[in-house]
């Protein structure tokens, strides 16, 4: 049950930041069609680490959290069940849900990641 708090966030709070803060994305499940919303996108974060394979390359894991209404049928669109099979698009590029880290009565947190490789610099290697 929601506590007068969470029932009134729902109804002024959330309009509000999903007005002023808010960006488009696309919420993919693989088993269900897409869903449009509007959520909050926080920040990008770069973690670099080496990838183990004998190129020497590395690897970067990038990290961001991505506030999401429940109400699937709200103004703002929602998610009320998210899955950890599922990705969001966000400005063209697909993020993959690594955890729901916070849940109220009117939204989700969940933190998305995204890697890439990159191969180890030689010098001279593309002299002529």
């Amino acid at each position: 049950m929601a506590s007068n708090f969470d029932t009134i966030f729902a109804d002024s709070g959330v309009p509000a930041l999903m007005e002023s803060l808010g960006s488009s994305v696309t919420y993919n499940d693989p088993e269900e069609d897409a869903v449009a919303l509007t959520a909050i996108v926080g920040h990008t974060e770069v973690i670099e680490e080496a990838d183990g394979a004998a190129s020497g390359g590395r690897r970067k894991r990038y990290v961001r959290e991505v506030i999401v209404a429940r109400d699937e049928e709200g103004t703002y669109g929602g998610v009320a069940t998210p899955k950890l099979s599922a990705t969001l698009t966000i400005d063209g590029e697909d993020w993959a849900v690594e955890a729901i880290e916070a849940q109220s009565a009117s939204t989700l947190k969940l933190r998305c990641v995204r890697k890439t490789v990159s191969e180890q610099s030689r010098a001279g290697y593309r002299a002529r």
